[in-house]
């Protein structure tokens, strides 16, 4: 979802903008599991931000409840269904056929993804990079995705975004929304 999309839903809804801290993930320790923030980017409001808040980019800092809100307004409004990926479709549709980590292979890699070791510092905009075979965008890095998962209230996030290091990434790992880190 484009920040175009979202300033659209909240200028008709009158739903709160995307906010919260923007973690500066390169330089959190992992090991065994999150142990810790050395620092953050930008400040409380990524939508508002330099770099965070270009039309053409994907929409920051939301939540579980803004993903489903924006799910129920496009569904009204184009008289679709539309709700967030169960983590298994979510899987599904990353690897694009593939049984790797990453639609290209095993390895992360710059040339198609946005992350911690790009080095952009913020995410880009959609379609910058090349989509997997089955034309899906930004499946990895950039922002993460939202998605259903059983048993897990709040969801789930999968993908990995601008700011995560090599080692979070992948299709199969995932982070609850209540920001524990699970390979």
């Amino acid at each position: 979802v484009t920040n175009r999309m979202y300033r659209q839903f909240v200028s008709e809804t009158g739903h709160r903008e995307p906010g919260g801290e923007l973690l500066d993930m390169d330089r959190i320790k992992t090991g065994q599991g999150f142990s810790g923030i050395s620092g953050t980017v930008g400040g409380a409001n990524a939508w508002n931000t330099e770099g965070f808040s270009a039309d053409d980019q994907p929409v920051a800092g939301l939540n579980y409840m803004d993903a489903t809100a924006f799910c129920e307004w496009l569904s009204k409004k184009e008289g679709r269904a539309y709700r967030l990926p169960e983590v298994y479709e979510w899987e599904f549709a990353c690897r694009a056929g593939t049984d790797t980590l990453f639609w290209w292979g095993d390895r992360v890699d710059v040339r198609y993804m946005n992350y911690a070791a790009s080095r952009v510092g913020h995410p880009t905009a959609v379609g910058l990079y090349p989509p997997n075979p089955w034309g899906f965008y930004d499946m990895h890095g950039n922002v993460a995705e939202c998605c259903e998962q059983i048993g897990r209230a709040g969801g789930v996030q999968k993908g990995g975004a601008w700011n995560y290091p090599g080692g979070l990434l992948g299709a199969d790992v995932y982070v609850d929304m209540r920001g524990t880190f699970t390979p």
